[in-house]
């Protein structure tokens, strides 16, 4: 840290200390390039009372999807 005042790269190292991944791959899109979290659907297929569904990335920072299982 320099010296009081923190500055915003000792919060992003400090994540990555704390976890003890190398989450840069999260920080660089977010918080230093300009672009776009976007997702598609791609692909849906239906069987009978479930569907299937294929999401594509289509932007450029990192965007999670939650997914879900009735079985």
């Amino acid at each position: 840290m320099s010296g009081k005042h923190p500055t915003p790269y000792d919060f992003l190292f400090t994540f990555n200390e704390v976890t003890g991944e190398n989450l840069n791959w999260f920080w660089k899109p977010w918080f230093f390039e300009s672009g776009y979290p976007d997702l598609a659907m791609d692909k849906v297929v239906t069987n009978d009372s479930e569907a299937e569904i294929t999401i594509r990335k289509v932007g450029n920072v990192p965007t999670p999807v939650k997914t879900q299982s009735n079985k």
